[in-house]
């Protein structure tokens, strides 16, 4: 089964809520990084800004494994 056709295909239900799980993860990860930008005086520790990005790549990289399971 090619790569398109496999994203294409109906994704389970448990795998759905995983992508949404992990999206949300992301989004928080985004949001936190976003802010230290934006925000006068809101500064993170090194430690909770190298989480932050974790949090990032670990959401998209489990949405995009996520989207490949099939039925």
């Amino acid at each position: 089964m090619s790569l398109r056709k496999r994203i294409q295909s109906p994704t389970p239900r448990w795998f759905k809520n995983i992508i949404k799980v992990s999206l949300s993860l992301a989004a928080v990860g985004t949001a936190l990084l976003t802010a230290c930008n934006t925000v006068n005086g809101f500064v993170l520790p090194p430690v909770a800004e190298k989480i932050a990005q974790y949090f990032v790549v670990a959401g998209i990289v489990g949405a995009a494994i996520s989207k490949t399971a099939r039925e």
